[in-house]
């Protein structure tokens, strides 16, 4: 739980007989860490999630096990790493005037260090379960509660949380992985080329990349209990409809 300093308060609603958290309720400083998880790169969320203290139980699909391979790649076989591992963030300059701030990379040169956040410092917000933000006025308040089915707010029960940077990122797992986020995190929930050229790699199932064939690469093919003689080669042309169809297996799957 995120101390004082380094944290934002959300006033969650949760109806106790479903088990679900109804909607909840933030200020500005909240809206503006939750809407700067869209500024960060693929890189720096797998970074995240390596961090996390339960990392060896939570991936993001595949993209966490693609990430560790760029890591532990042996230097001679890949070039611009840092970029990969560190990327930079256009909105750096914003993000760390955030009161809870996600992505330590250092910032590109600020062109928009005037601005401290992502919405209106004098406003509040709704956010529902799958994370739809919306303004906090009468008529959106009518709107949901009508479409929620809520009819006494008494009876829901309030709770108001702390979030700090272990929060945030356990929400933005969720938010990748469900439709239904704060009810998870609340209530608990079960350009140019990056590699050497002229080489070629293997990559297994869940976007583990080694580099070129090696014995060891025929020793890991045995742990998988499939003879090499039963495995089939099969050549796939991938363009940008493959590479999209592969990054949203990525984030939703540990296997392709």
């Amino acid at each position: 739980m995120g101390t004082p300093e380094n944290s934002v308060q959300l006033k969650v609603f949760v109806d106790k007989k479903k088990k679900k958290v109804m909607f909840a309720e933030a200020a500005n400083d909240f809206v503006d860490t939750l809407f700067s998880l869209f500024t960060l790169p693929l890189g720096t969320i797998a970074k995240l999630s390596r961090k996390h203290a339960d990392s060896n139980d939570i991936k993001f699909g595949s993209l966490t096990s693609l990430y560790k391979s760029v890591v532990s790649f042996d230097r001679k076989y890949i070039m611009l790493e840092d970029l990969l591992i560190n990327p930079k963030n256009s909105s750096a300059s914003i993000c760390k005037n955030l009161k809870v701030n996600l992505d330590d990379t250092e910032p590109i040169p600020p062109h928009l260090s005037s601005l401290w956040g992502f919405v209106m410092s004098s406003a509040n917000f709704i956010i529902t379960d799958d994370l739809n933000v919306i303004p906090l006025t009468l008529d959106t308040i009518i709107v949901l509660f009508n479409s929620l089915g809520v009819e006494n707010i008494n009876l829901l029960e309030e709770r108001t949380m702390d979030f700090g940077f272990e929060e945030f990122l356990n929400l933005l797992m969720w938010s990748l992985t469900t439709n239904n986020p704060l009810t998870n995190l609340v209530l608990g929930g079960d350009v140019i080329s990056s590699w050497s050229k002229q080489a070629s790699f293997m990559v297994y199932n869940d976007l583990e990349v080694i580099p070129p064939p090696s014995i060891a690469t025929f020793s890991k093919l045995n742990t998988l209990g499939v003879p090499v003689g039963d495995m089939e080669v099969l050549e796939v042309s991938f363009g940008e409809q493959e590479a999209l169809s592969l990054l949203k297996v990525c984030l939703t799957s540990n296997q392709l």
